[in-house]
């Protein structure tokens, strides 16, 4: 099983922390979807949105089962796993697992997409610091 990230988890220092395996991993896109901010939180959320609306991340391949709990978990009950048509950038579509934001949440999200580039530099630090909920097994 494929798993498409798009928010933490596109992050080394993310992933590493919540699974144990290694895996195969590539650029993304997923379409259908948008990535919303949060209120309150530094993590996104992926919505479901016009079928011309895409989203990049990183797709990791053959994830163990032991892997798949350990990320259901990490995403917890706001979210389902969705399976979804990922679009390779090196070329092909795969089908993944994706994290989706349940729409009872939704009230919860501001309009305005998240900022991947502000994660990486300044939001991740924080986000790694003060998640204690998830560690390497």
């Amino acid at each position: 099983m494929h798993v498409f990230t798009y928010g933490s988890l596109m992050f080394d220092p993310v992933w590493g922390a919540v699974v144990a395996g290694d895996y195969r991993n590539a650029v993304a896109e997923v379409r259908g979807f948008a990535r919303r901010c949060i209120k309150g939180e530094i993590y996104p959320a992926l919505v479901d949105a016009d079928a011309t609306d895409s989203v990049r991340g990183r797709i990791y391949f053959h994830i163990q089962t032991a892997d798949l709990i350990r990320l259901d978990r990490f995403e917890g009950n706001d979210y389902r796993r969705a399976t979804a048509s990922v679009a390779l950038l090196e070329g092909g579509d795969v089908e993944a697992q994706v994290y989706v934001f349940k729409d009872r949440y939704k009230g919860r999200l501001e309009a305005r997409d998240w900022d991947v580039a502000w994660f990486e530099r300044e939001g991740m630090a924080r986000f790694l610091s003060g998640y204690r909920g998830f560690t390497r097994r």
